[in-house]
C-alpha cells in the first residue's frame, strides 16, 4: 500500500497542529501560506517524565492536553478551521491512525490505542488527523526542498527514538505494509554495540534487547554514558558529573572541546546506525538521498554528527559503489534543521486528508490508496 500526500497547494484556513514527541510536546498554528506561527512547547507527557502514572492515564492526559490546547487557541482566534493535525512519535497504523506502541512515550506497553477515536469521542465536531512524526517530517522536507530526487528519498530522525520513512518516486508516495500499516521502524532493529572491544547490552524503551534505539537514540546515548562512566574513569572525567540525568549535555560540550574520549564515544553510537543504513542501501538500490534530523543531530551539531556518521560509513564502504564513486556518502547524506518539520508536515498531511474527503464526497466511493 502507498500513502500519497500532496506536495503543493495550501490550506483553506489556518489550523491547529501538534508535534508530539518523546521529549517535547509542541503545538502551533499552520497558516494557509504554510508558515508555522505561535509555537508552544511543554515537556512530553511520558513514562520518563511521569513514571508513576499508568499507560492508560498517560494516554488520557495526552488527549486532555491536546483538547485543552485546541480549545484555548480557538477561543483566542476566531479564524481557525475546524481541523486539527497531529504528528505523533509512535509506531502507528498510517492507514487508520491507531497507535501500536511508543517506547519513548509509554515504555514497553503494546496495547493498541486509537487516538483519533479517543479525540472524536471527546470533541466530535472537529476533524482529527494523526500521522507518524517521521512521515510528517519527510513530507515537509520534500516540500521545503521543492524537488524530489529520482528513486527513493529517506528521512531518518535521531532523537528520543530513531525511525525512518522513505518516499518512492516510482510509487508516488510512502509505501507501508499491508498488515499493520508500518514502514521504517529501524529503531527496533537488533544491533550490536562495542566499546573498546567490550560488547555493550541495553534495552530499548519498547522492552526489546539491544535495539538500535538502545544505543543511538537520545535516551540510548544517555544510558550508555551513565554505564560507561561507571566502568571507565576517563569517560567519567570527560562527563564531569556522572549523576547528571542528561549526560549528553556534557558529552556535547566535550565534543565541542574536541575531547578524544568524546569522539571515541560518538563513533561508537553512530556505528550501529551506519550498519543499518548500509543494509538498507544494499537492499534498496533506488535510495538516492538520505536526510538526517532530530534532537541528537542538533545537540551534537549537524556538521559534526554528519561527519562522524559519514566517516563510519566510509570505513565500511558500500560494496563497489564507493570504489567507483568515492564521494558516494557525501552525495547521499544531508543533515537538516528538522525542528518545525513535524508541525508543518502534520498540516500538509491534513491538507491531503481533506482533499481525499472531498474526492470521496464528489466521487461517491473511497479515494484510491
Amino acid at each position: 500500500m502507498t500513502l500519497r500526500f500532496s506536495l503543493d497547494g495550501h490550506l483553506a484556513s489556518p489550523i491547529v497542529v501538534f508535534d508530539l514527541g518523546g521529549t517535547w510536546f509542541r503545538s502551533a498554528i499552520a497558516e494557509p501560506c504554510g508558515r508555522i506561527s505561535n509555537i508552544r512547547s511543554r515537556t512530553a507527557i511520558s513514562c520518563a517524565s511521569e513514571p508513576a502514572r499508568t499507560v492508560a492515564l498517560l494516554q488520557a492526559d495526552l488527549v486532555e492536553y491536546v483538547i485543552n490546547d485546541v480549545a484555548a487557541r480557538r477561543s483566542s482566534r476566531g479564524d481557525l478551521g475546524n481541523q486539527v493535525a497531529i504528528a505523533l512519535g509512535a509506531a502507528l497504523d498510517q492507514r487508520t491512525g491507531v497507535v501500536w506502541n511508543s517506547g519513548p512515550l509509554w515504555g514497553a506497553s503494546s496495547e493498541p490505542f486509537d487516538l483519533p477515536a479517543a479525540l472524536r469521542r471527546k470533541v466530535p465536531g472537529i476533524e482529527w488527523n494523526v500521522v507518524n512524526d517521521v512521515t510528517a517530517a519527510l513530507v515537509a522536507q520534500l516540500r521545503r526542498a521543492n524537488t524530489i530526487s529520482n528513486g527513493t528519498t529517506v528521512f531518518v530522525t535521531i532523537s528520543t527514538g530513531i525511525a525512518a520513512r522513505s518516499w518512492s518516486t516510482a510509487l508516488g508516495g510512502i509505501p507501508v505494509d499491508g498488515l499493520v500499516g508500518l514502514q521504517g521502524e529501524i529503531g527496533h532493529v537488533p544491533v550490536s554495540c562495542v566499546f573498546r572491544e567490550t560488547i555493550i547490552h541495553n534495552r530499548c524503551g519498547c522492552g526489546g534487547a539491544d535495539h538500535l534505539n538502545a544505543f543511538s537514540s537520545g535516551r540510548g546515548i544517555n544510558a550508555l554514558l551513565r554505564t560507561l562512566s561507571q566502568a571507565y574513569p576517563d569517560v567519567a572525567a570527560m562527563l564531569g558529573n556522572a549523576i547528571d540525568p542528561q549526560p549528553t549535555r556534557a558529552f556535547a560540550m566535550a565534543l565541542r572541546r574536541q575531547c578524544p574520549v568524546a569522539r571515541e564515544i560518538l563513533t561508537m553510537v553512530v556505528d550501529p546506525l551506519a550498519r543499518v543504513l548500509l543494509t538498507a542501501l544494499a537492499m534498496d538500490p533506488t535510495i538516492s538521498r538520505v536526510f538526517l534530523g532530530g534532537g541528537v543531530v542538533d545537540g551534537i551539531g549537524r556538521s559534526r554528527y554528519l561527519a562522524a556518521l559519514t566517516a563510519q560509513l566510509k570505513a565500511y564502504g558500500a560494496y563497489q559503489k564507493t570504489e567507483h564513486c568515492p564521494r558516494f556518502f557525501e552525495l547521499l547524506l544531508q543533515a537538516v534543521d528538522a525542528r518545525d518539520l513535524g508541525l508543518a508536515g502534520a498540516a500538509y498531511a491534513m491538507q491531503t486528508a481533506l482533499n481525499r474527503i472531498g474526492n470521496v464526497i464528489a466521487m461517491g466511493h473511497h479515494a484510491p490508496t
